[in-house]
């Protein structure tokens, strides 16, 4: 929520994009991807001392592990009960 909030998008937007990437809802996400390149690298030109190009540049990586978490992500619940699962036919077939 940090790095969006300090890209300019509102905190009650942030919240917004969070939850969307944990119910991959990629539409709601793609909503604010302008927003996010354009304040996120304005924000790294003038609060952090980066050229333009590198600031673009950087604001591309970060959106595409915001893009990449919306498409593939597991809450921490999901990830132990597939674990286990794994486990329990891992035995099962030695």
């Amino acid at each position: 929520m940090k790095v969006l909030s300090f890209a300019g998008i509102p905190m009650g937007d942030c919240y917004t994009v969070i939850k969307s990437i944990s119910k991959k809802r990629f539409e709601k996400i793609m909503h604010y991807k302008e927003q996010f390149l354009t304040g996120m690298s304005q924000k790294l030109v003038e609060a952090e001392n980066i050229d333009k190009e590198r600031a673009d540049e950087v604001s591309k990586t970060i959106w595409g592990i915001i893009e990449d978490a919306s498409a593939y992500g597991f809450n921490s619940s999901h990830s132990l009960s597939v674990s286990f699962d794994s486990l329990l036919a891992a035995y099962y077939i030695h």
